[in-house]
């Protein structure tokens, strides 16, 4: 029995760690230094409104929309270590909705509630609802049914009701954020579930929620019930792109490919990343043939690369009609942002 416990603590143990790294899953370029530029000012944010969480003892949102690659996870993994050196060090929860699956609405925050009663997918309901205690409602975030005879309205009421006395409850012994990803992928009782429990929760508990813009075409207002602070994450200048590459590759790339990556990868910076691997082999990094800027796409032709087919037909188009579209989705969004009440900074 002895062995057992120890076994099953061992597999909590071991679950935690996998959702913690799933803030750290690998993309870009093995081998090569990571680099975060270009979001000092909105980790600052992620800072402050952190610090007025615990201050105020008042739950906040903050949603981070960004287009696929443009760094929303890197972004939050500096804020974790950050969080990490915090006296007293907050408790942090990660969620991550999926874009596939029946019965997964509340995936996310069945994540979350793992995590926070070391719970595993494998484990059987008696062992869930034993470790909810009091809480057996909350088995609907675990797909448990619990719900018996009730009438769909009150299930939903004592369900939202229970999140929130539950998060008080943990809040109540030290400041906690939890991170919920992927959120443009939330079926709508789940958004419910977040907007309510950010208005009825009490103390000190920061919910970040990362997303491509579509979430703000499909739930306009979003947050704004509750306050929510929209950080917006635009590409990066190509300054910064710069940077990146001079901070992934020591001394940097020769100025013609570094100026042939910075214009492809149009801010972005899992497409630095991607295209700064297309440019190196074994060897060290591969040196085109002299020509125009369509010596990248000559290299690729070539067979001596490969690249995923979405960025490859990216790397394709004309340079123009990429920016072109960037500064159309970056209008868009602002509009979409200004028809809400999400506050901007």
């Amino acid at each position: 029995l002895v062995r057992r416990a120890v076994e099953q603590r061992a597999r909590v143990e071991a679950r935690r760690l996998v959702r913690a790294l799933s803030l750290m899953r690998p993309r870009g370029v093995s081998g090569l230094a990571r680099a975060f530029v270009g979001r000092d000012q909105e980790l600052d944010r992620l800072g402050g409104a952190y610090r007025a969480t615990v201050e105020q003892r008042e739950p906040r949102l903050v949603t981070i929309p960004g287009d696929a690659g443009v760094g929303k996870t890197r972004l939050v993994r500096e804020l974790w270590h950050l969080l990490a050196e915090q006296n007293p060090e907050p408790l942090r929860r990660t969620g991550r909705c999926l874009s596939y699956g029946t019965g997964t609405a509340y995936w996310a925050l069945a994540e979350v509630l793992r995590e926070h009663l070391g719970l595993l997918e494998s484990d059987a309901p008696e062992v869930a609802l034993d470790r909810l205690g009091g809480r057996e409602i909350l088995g609907l975030t675990l797909g448990l049914d619990v719900a018996r005879d009730l009438h769909p309205l009150a299930v939903r009421d004592l369900f939202q009701d229970a999140w929130t006395e539950f998060l008080t409850e943990v809040v109540a012994d030290q400041p906690s954020v939890v991170l919920v990803e992927d959120i443009h992928w939330a079926e709508p009782q789940l958004l419910d579930l977040i907007e309510h429990v950010l208005g009825s929760a009490r103390g000190p508990l920061l919910v970040l929620a990362t997303a491509r813009p579509e979430l703000l075409e499909h739930r306009p207002g979003w947050g704004a019930r509750s306050g929510g602070e929209l950080l917006e994450l635009d590409p990066l200048s190509a300054r910064d792109a710069d940077r990146m590459l001079d901070e992934m590759l020591a001394g940097g790339l020769p100025a013609e490919l570094s100026d042939l990556v910075v214009e492809r990868a149009e801010g972005n910076p899992f497409f630095v990343e991607e295209l700064l691997g297309v440019l190196i082999d074994p060897a060290g990094v591969t040196r085109p043939a002299a020509g125009h800027q369509d010596r990248l796409g000559r290299l690729l032709r070539s067979g001596q690369t490969r690249v995923p087919r979405g960025l490859r037909r990216f790397l394709h188009r004309p340079v123009h009609q990429g920016q072109h579209a960037v500064r159309r989705r970056q209008q868009h969004r602002r509009t979409r942002c200004r028809g809400g009440d999400l506050r901007r900074h």
